[in-house]
């Protein structure tokens, strides 16, 4: 195995941990929906689903600002080297540091829809526990 297949795997798995996260994400928000009280009124969203709910839509956020900044990282490092090397030429590659809020981002996503289903599911361990 070489470090191109590393990185590779990588980059492969992680765009099925995003796009699984976006799923889960909406259907979260979908869950929510279903638990809410029957009304008009937004409100009628219990209380302790308001949390899962924001997780889930930062999610989405995070989700958005992962693209939108590795897109502008990689975009400005291409075109930097695009004016300077010949199409096959090798370089160094890019400095760590300046992919560190990609790599925030990505784990922020998954955080939040992780700690949006451990809260849904509390309230329903705590809806049929009552019953």
């Amino acid at each position: 195995m070489q470090l191109s297949d590393l990185r590779e795997y990588y980059n492969i798995v992680t765009e099925k941990a995003s796009s699984r996260a976006r799923e889960l994400s909406f259907a979260g928000i979908a869950l929510v929906w279903l638990f809410k009280s029957p009304g008009p009124a937004v409100a009628s969203i219990p209380s302790d689903l308001l949390i899962p709910a924001a997780l889930f839509v930062g999610a989405l956020g995070l989700d958005l600002l992962h693209a939108m900044y590795a897109s502008l990282l990689w975009g400005a490092y291409n075109r930097y080297y695009e004016k300077r090397l010949k199409e096959d030429d090798e370089f160094e590659g890019v400095h760590p540091v300046a992919n560190w809020p990609t790599i925030a981002f990505f784990w922020g996503k998954l955080a939040c829809v992780f700690a949006g289903y451990l809260a849904i599911f509390n309230h329903m361990f705590r809806l049929f526990a009552a019953r």
